[in-house]
């Protein structure tokens, strides 16, 4: 079920142009400190994720839409963050965690994973502003706004995600350059 939601949103998230990460794009912000394995085939990373589609899909599946998110999130950060020494939980532990925690452990993921996307900006050129704290603000106080700083710290995530899995792809690039 996961792969064919994967599959639906890989497809509606391809690139308008194809030819986006070619090999002869000039790299703007040359990332540094990002290495692959010897004999690796790195893959590029979804980096057009959109808040209104999550918003829309969230509706229209009643919620469930937010595990496969969850997924996509961690794995993505796992992929383009390797080699931080940190690992961002997937979604069977996020949901047992959850589970025993009565949903507290969803602030302490938002807070990791934000914290991790600001931590490696850099490493990709590309400077984060929001860390764990700030969305860790949104998700508390933002609540008391009628759910609207949950939707504003869904929509920073998403952003920093997308700034970061541009940054890897810039890297991808120019590992296929250089070979």
């Amino acid at each position: 079920y996961m792969k064919e939601i994967q599959n639906l949103t890989h497809n509606y998230f391809k690139p308008h142009n194809e030819k986006q990460y070619t090999h002869t794009r000039p790299c703007y912000n040359k990332p540094s400190g990002v290495a692959f394995a010897p004999g690796s085939t790195p893959a590029y990373l979804n980096d057009h994720r959109s808040f209104f589609v999550y918003l829309l899909l969230s509706i229209l599946t009643l919620g469930v839409y937010n595990f496969f998110y969850v997924y996509e999130m961690a794995r993505s950060a796992n992929i383009a963050c390797a080699g931080d020494g940190e690992h961002t939980t997937g979604l069977l532990s996020f949901i047992l965690l959850n589970l025993i925690t009565c949903g507290f452990y969803n602030f302490y993921w938002q807070y990791a994973l934000a914290n991790r996307l600001s931590s490696n900006g850099p490493r990709y050129g590309y400077p984060i502003q929001e860390n764990g704290t700030t969305i860790l603000l949104w998700l508390l106080f933002g609540s008391w706004i009628c759910g609207i700083g949950l939707l504003i710290a869904i929509y920073l995530q998403i952003k920093n995600m997308n700034i970061i899995c541009a940054g890897y792809n810039q890297a991808v690039a120019n590992h296929y350059q250089q070979q």
